[in-house]
């Protein structure tokens, strides 16, 4: 892409499940999905067919009118995305653990950024780290906002536990890994040794 990556924002938000209707629940603790059709896209797809859940795909825009005329039965979108879809009165569930989380690039063409005089690159590369670290707090207290208005519209968190809730976070990330080795099966271990220390070392 010959460009420099300035900032990497990942606030440790991350995606949960919403549903029309709270769950049926499977002996082993964890939420029945099967049958159920899912406003989807393409990084939903294969976590949702896991799931046992049905792909509707569809833009973001056409969200509202499907769970208005019951085309759908829930979705999966970041915690601090929810609110923006105005869906709020068609949901009454949502599913916790929460998995993966929200990575934002900033990046920049690196011909364009070597061309700077170094005050000037030092100066985008301060301002990148300082958002970095501001970032956290900034969608900590968004997602403190939006559970609030969830709890007061009556939305039941559907906390899963223990192996239940570790099995639900596993489907999801292996998907994004599985999906990975296929793309780029040389790099593939590579990068989840070096993602899963580093996100290690960060908790």
């Amino acid at each position: 892409m010959n460009a420099v990556i300035l900032g990497w924002f990942r606030g440790g938000t991350g995606f949960h499940l919403y549903l029309s209707e709270p769950p049926r629940m499977t002996a082993g603790g964890q939420p029945d999905i099967s049958g159920l059709k899912l406003r989807s896209s393409a990084a939903y797809k294969e976590w949702f067919e896991g799931l046992g859940a049905t792909n509707v795909m569809m833009a973001p825009a056409e969200t509202f009118s499907a769970f208005e005329r019951r085309i759908v039965d829930g979705l999966a979108i970041a915690a601090i995305n929810f609110g923006d879809l105005g869906i709020t009165p068609f949901i009454k569930a949502r599913i916790d653990p929460q998995v993966w989380q929200i990575d934002t690039l900033i990046i920049m063409n690196a011909d364009e950024f070597d061309s700077l005089p170094p005050e000037a690159r030092k100066i985008i590369e301060d301002a990148a780290i300082r958002r970095e670290a501001e970032t956290v707090d900034t969608f900590t207290a968004m997602v403190a906002t939006e559970d609030a208005a969830q709890a007061a519209a009556g939305v039941e968190v559907v906390a899963l536990e223990g192996a239940a809730a570790q099995a639900y976070h596993d489907l999801a990330h292996g998907v994004v890994w599985n999906r990975l080795e296929k793309a780029a099966p040389e790099n593939a271990a590579t990068l989840r040794a070096a993602l899963t220390d580093d996100q290690a070392a960060g908790q």
